[in-house]
């Protein structure tokens, strides 16, 4: 039996991989815009990786995504090694796609994302990310997957805390598939908001306490074009400490984040277009004002490549040109889209609502 499922490899938000497998399978649903462009705003934290997909304070859990798509989590010590591959083929035939941790014989542990099998080759079919950032369709072998499957069982039965801990960031192992019936017609409320929040932002701040009930030092979380400003810092902060040139973590992570910057303009000014094709909107000054914002996406697009440019030449010159330019794309951006969510919200309540009643 051979059996593949719909995927896009067209999915907007790449960065993130656990966010671009559930992507792969939105982007597939022809509703997807309805939901993607009230949903996946992006935060700052000043303490781990800066910029994530998330709400405020945390990546979207599994959950976020319940009214688009049916997730059911596995728990791993329920399915012994034996029983993974034919598991994986049960979800597959019942039309779920399947999401598991495994573990090579290095003791490297990565997600693998399932969406189809051919018993004849022994073969299931995935996405793999090439060291280019670009994601892939590949095979994994049913006794490669039992092997590091294996791998991975035996590594939390012998280190239960470290199991839990995994929980709690999000699924070891769980399957899922579209919501035929999601609907929303609170959208276009969804997406003003979205784009306010993303104009104003938040700065939220996280204090504990220590043994003695003193409050340590304040994390704090922020949202909207105001992490543009944030990573500002950040780069100022790398640039002060003259060895991180040879940290290559701290380069690839300052990479992700701009990327992911550019990933959530895109999804911004593709929900644009999206909005005024619904509404069949041609005013000239709202699409004056979407090309404004194109015009960010590609500036963005360009500080991504100055960034790459940095790291192939090590200039330090180039990150001081890369804050200048994240500087007047704060002020733009904030500019456009103050202006942009006020308008096409007006024409809204006098263009689009009133035919509704009719």
């Amino acid at each position: 039996m051979k059996k593949t499922l719909a995927i896009s490899n067209e999915s907007i938000l790449k960065m993130e991989c656990w966010t671009y497998y559930k992507m792969s399978i939105i982007q597939t649903l022809p509703q997807y815009m309805n939901w993607l462009s009230a949903h996946m705003n992006i935060y700052f934290a000043e303490l781990g990786e800066g910029i994530y997909f998330g709400e405020g304070i945390k990546p979207h859990r599994a959950e976020y995504y319940s009214d688009i798509l049916h997730i059911e989590e596995i728990d791993l010590y329920q399915v012994i090694p034996c029983e993974i591959i034919d598991r994986i083929k049960s979800s597959i035939n019942d039309d779920y796609y399947f999401v598991v941790f495994l573990r090579d014989e290095k003791g490297y542990s990565h997600e693998v994302f399932i969406y189809g099998l051919d018993d004849e080759s022994k073969m299931f079919e995935s996405l793999m990310l090439r060291d280019d950032g670009i994601f892939v369709s590949t095979s994994i072998s049913f006794l490669k997957l039992e092997a590091d499957y294996r791998n991975n069982y035996t590594y939390y039965k012998n280190n239960p805390e470290n199991y839990y801990e995994k929980s709690d960031y999000g699924y070891v192992m769980y399957r899922m598939k579209p919501n035929l019936k999601y609907i929303n017609k609170n959208y276009a409320v969804e997406f003003f908001g979205k784009l306010y929040h993303e104009v104003y932002g938040t700065r939220t701040d996280l204090c504990y306490s220590d043994d003695y009930d003193e409050f340590l030092t304040p994390c704090s979380f922020y949202t909207g074009v105001t992490c543009l400003i944030r990573l500002v810092d950040k780069i100022n902060e790398l640039m002060d400490n003259r060895e991180w040139d040879e940290k290559n973590t701290e380069q690839y992570i300052l990479k992700k984040n701009l990327f992911k910057l550019l990933e959530h303009r895109k999804l911004i000014y593709d929900s644009m277009i999206w909005y005024e094709h619904q509404w069949r909107i041609d005013a000239e000054h709202i699409v004056s004002l979407h090309n404004e914002y194109h015009t960010c996406c590609e500036n963005m697009n360009k500080i991504c490549m100055v960034y790459l440019k940095y790291l192939y030449t090590k200039n330090e010159s180039l990150l001081t040109r890369i804050k200048d330019m994240i500087i007047k794309q704060y002020r733009d951006e904030r500019r456009i889209l103050c202006e942009y969510v006020n308008v096409i919200r007006e024409f809204y309540m006098s263009k689009v609502l009133p035919k509704r009643f009719d």
